[in-house]
C-alpha cells in the first residue's frame, strides 16, 4: 500500500500535470481575493487540485497500467483505495490553503460553513465519479465525469453563496444552527458520500475484467 501511495504521490507531482494546475489554482485564487461577490473562484481551485488522482488515471489508462498492477503483489482494494487517499490529500490540502488565505477576511460563523461545503465540493466530486471509472473505465466514463462535474458545480457554488447570506451579518440570529453546527453536518454528510463511493469502486473495481 505504501508502494501505491508513493506511486500516486509522484504521479501528481509529474510536471506536466502538476505545474498546469497550480497555476490555474493560482490565477483563481487570487481573484478570490476580491471577497464573496463570486465563489466560484474559491471553490474552482479545489476542484482542480482534488481531480489530480483522476487526470493521472487517463495517463494510466492510455499505458495499460492497471493491467501491469494486476501482475504486482497489490489487491485491486488497495489499488483504489491508493486513489481515495490521495484524493483526499489533495482536497483538504488546497482547501485549507484556500481557507487560511481568507481566514482574517471573513468571520468564522460565515467562513467555517463555507470551508465545509468547499472540502465536501473537493471530495465528493470525485467521489462521485470514481465508481463510474473503475467499472467502465475513464474513456467511457467520461459523460459521467461531465454530467457529474457540471451537477456539483452548481449545487456547490449555489450551496456556499446562500451560506454566506444567510451565516452574515443579513442572516445572524435567524437560524436554527450555529454556523459550526452546519460545517459538521456537511462534514459529515462528505464522510458518508465517501464511505459508500469507496465502497462501491472497491466492488466494482474487483468484478472489472481489463
Amino acid at each position: 500500500m505504501k508502494g501505491l501511495l508513493l506511486k500516486e504521490l509522484y504521479s501528481a507531482a509529474n510536471k506536466s500535470l502538476l505545474i498546469p494546475v497550480l497555476g490555474v489554482s493560482g490565477a483563481f485564487l487570487a481573484m478570490s481575493l476580491k471577497g464573496l461577490d463570486n465563489l466560484f473562484f474559491w471553490f474552482y481551485p479545489v476542484f482542480f487540485c482534488s481531480m489530480i488522482p483522476f487526470f493521472s488515471m487517463q495517463r494510466e489508462e492510455a499505458s495499460h497500467w492497471q493491467v501491469y498492477c494486476d501482475t504486482l503483489p497489490y489487491s485491486r482494494a488497495q489499488i483504489v483505495s491508493a486513489k481515495y487517499v490521495t484524493t483526499m490529500i489533495c482536497s483538504l490540502g488546497s482547501a485549507l490553503i484556500i481557507g487560511c488565505v481568507h481566514l482574517t477576511r471573513i468571520s468564522f460563523e460565515t467562513g467555517f460553513p463555507i470551508f465545509c461545503l468547499m472540502t465536501a465540493f473537493g471530495i465528493c466530486t470525485p467521489a462521485l465519479i470514481y465508481p463510474f471509472i473503475f467499472a467502465l473505465g475513464v474513456a467511457k466514463g467520461m459523460i459521467a465525469y461531465y454530467v457529474i462535474c457540471v451537477l456539483v458545480g452548481v449545487v456547490g457554488v449555489g450551496g456556499a453563496s446562500r451560506m454566506a447570506i444567510v451565516f452574515g451579518e443579513e442572516g445572524s440570529g435567524k437560524l436554527p444552527v450555529s454556523g459550526l453546527e452546519a460545517g459538521l453536518m456537511i462534514l459529515l454528510a462528505t464522510g458518508a458520500v465517501l464511505v459508500v463511493s469507496w465502497f462501491v469502486s472497491v466492488k466494482v473495481y474487483q468484478r472489472r475484467e481489463l
